[in-house]
């Protein structure tokens, strides 16, 4: 029995006389999403610095300073595997005459598409550096302070496994007398789905403001760490070909 490629079955299909189709695989749910990042207080993450002073008894006081925004809590969860075709039902046709050519083609279903993977939490900002008494910067008592750096980054989740394709229905073709021959018979498996794509990575939080000295550019602290788009999830498979006879009937 010659096999076919289910792709051409499906061309084949548009022109048959009868066609047998199996239920599609339903698509994965996309993965949850990730947990940012927040700032807090309590935590000490995201804080800006205090300012310095400078009094004549105490002397000076340095600014500190800001503190590392908050890392993401959490990557993004993977995609849900897609659903697999459903396998075509069988088929059975009886005459004592066939006239005319007849094409009956049967596939399976095509398998869901696995899931998206969830995007990845994002990191919070940096605090800002606190601000040095101008004094104490000249006298050398204190140095220009830095902001803090922005939270990591969480990666996102890989995509869903796809489903796999549905087998092909079995065909009987009964006939009395010599075979038709003008009655084509083709049983072909579903095609898989496609696979789930790896979810986007979070966004690292912005580094905070640095202390900048006079008649200078504002700058920052460095971001956080980047997440990554994983990769996608596993291929399914092409479901299996149908069993296709012909019976001769004696009476």
């Amino acid at each position: 029995m010659q096999t076919w490629h289910p792709r051409a079955v499906q061309e084949l299909a548009q022109n048959a006389q009868i066609v047998i189709n199996g239920v599609n695989g339903a698509p994965g749910a996309t993965g949850t999403t990730g947990t940012d990042g927040v700032n807090s207080a309590e935590n000490g993450t995201g804080q800006p610095g205090q300012n310095g002073s400078y009094s004549w008894l105490n002397g000076c006081k340095c600014a500190t300073p800001g503190t590392s925004g908050a890392n993401a809590v959490s990557g993004g969860g993977p995609g849900e595997q897609g659903g697999n075709g459903i396998a075509a039902p069988s088929f059975s046709l009886t005459a004592h005459d066939y006239n005319g050519s007849l094409l009956i083609v049967s596939q399976g279903g095509v398998g869901g598409p696995g899931g998206p993977g969830g995007p990845g939490g994002s990191g919070d900002a940096g605090g800002a550096a606190g601000v040095n008494s101008k004094q104490c910067i000249n006298s050398g008592s204190c140095f220009y302070q830095n902001g803090g750096n922005g939270g990591n980054a969480a990666n996102g989740g890989p995509g869903g496994p796809a489903g796999s394709g549905g087998d092909g229905g079995p065909i009987y073709i009964y006939f009395y007398g010599s075979q038709p021959a003008q009655v084509v018979a083709l049983s072909s498996g579903g095609l898989p789905g496609t696979s789930g794509t790896g979810g986007l990575p979070g966004t690292p939080g912005q580094g905070g403001v640095n202390e900048t000295p006079p008649g200078q550019k504002t700058t920052y602290a460095p971001s956080g760490t980047p997440g990554i788009q994983p990769g996608g999830g596993n291929p399914g498979n092409t479901g299996n070909t149908g069993t296709i006879l012909f019976q001769q009937l004696t009476s």
